[in-house]
């Protein structure tokens, strides 16, 4: 009976059943959303398997589906294997979700977006731009197929590769120095209302450990989500932020921004590129490599010590085909 199965429509249900949508399957395959039920159809029908509940309005998997999914996944690992050891070139195109944390989309971001739709239009990204600590839930939670964000990430699930480190320091409006002033003191500090990423977030940590560090504690901590958001308002001199030394050098030269403490030091955020550990599609692999091509390139994402990389390895970006 399984002989009629073929790999398009187990490539076709791995999609459907990992992306949760028929039309996001159908668009990362590069076909119609009837060819994605029908393939689905089939494959039901040949296996005499209901791997979607009728009753759920998206493609809510099955307890039996799941595990036929399990089995689907090994079955594109070794046709992935064969297609490798036959000489076979890798298929590179469709839908990618790819996730950002704010200041990789204020800098390189733009870089490999243009990479990729010169390079391979056939390639398409659907694009979040959100704070690391929801990154790495939406990854793991396979909402996102790839994220550019701050690490460490401990999950064993999770693949990562170093991006580099963005170097940080407290800013300011010229207004909050005194006259004369070369900075402020912790103490002084914490009298000054804060703008920092979300509670939670790397950097809202990162800050309270820096106050308690220098046995202080802020009165007025503002959250944000918005990188873009926090400039203004410290720009604006509504109050102290950490931002990235390397962005905001135009800031600093035109004194619109001011170091409110340059004789104190801040941790750089580690960024990291990360994927599902268990993933075979060579069109992540492949944004990937530019990801790390294009950090490096841009001169705020900074290699001071070598972090290495966890799991996974380069693709030859020459030897691939589109699907």
């Amino acid at each position: 009976m399984l002989r009629r199965l073929t790999l398009k429509q187990i490539e076709t249900f791995y999609w459907t059943a990992t992306l949760g949508s028929f039309t996001a399957a159908a668009t990362r395959l590069n076909t119609t959303q009837p060819a994605i039920s029908n393939r689905i159809r089939e494959f039901e029908q040949t296996t005499d398997t209901k791997l979607f509940d009728a009753n759920s309005r998206s493609p809510k998997v099955t307890p039996k589906g799941r595990e036929v999914l399990a089995v689907c996944e090994q079955f594109l690992h070794l046709a992935q294997a064969l297609e490798t050891a036959a000489g076979g070139v890798p298929a590179v195109g469709g839908l990618v979700r790819v996730g950002a944390a704010d200041t990789v989309a204020l800098t390189w971001l733009p870089t490999l977006m243009s990479r990729l739709s010169e390079q391979y239009p056939q390639i398409d990204v659907e694009l979040i731009v959100d704070l690391s600590l929801h990154l790495q839930s939406r990854l793991e939670n396979r909402e996102l197929d790839i994220a550019f964000l701050v690490g460490p990430i401990s999950n064993p699930e999770i693949t990562t590769r170093h991006l580099g480190n963005v170097k940080n320091a407290w800013m300011c409006a010229p207004s909050l120095l005194r006259n004369g002033s070369s900075g402020l003191t912790p103490s002084e500090m914490a009298h000054i209302p804060i703008f920092t990423h979300s509670r939670g977030s790397h950097l809202h940590q990162a800050m309270g450990r820096w106050f308690d560090e220098h046995g202080v504690r802020p009165a007025r901590v503002h959250g944000c989500n918005s990188l873009s958001s926090m400039i203004m308002m410290t720009i604006a001199g509504l109050g102290l932020s950490v931002l990235p030394i390397d962005l905001m050098q135009k800031e600093l030269r035109q004194k619109k921004l001011m170091l409110a403490a340059p004789g104190q030091t801040f941790p750089a955020n580690r960024f990291l590129v990360a994927h599902q550990s268990e993933t075979f599609d060579t069109t992540v692999t492949l944004i990937s490599d530019l990801a790390v091509e294009s950090a490096k390139a841009s001169g705020v994402f900074h290699h001071d010590f070598n972090l290495g990389e966890m799991k996974g390895g380069d693709l030859n970006r020459q030897n691939v085909r589109t699907r």
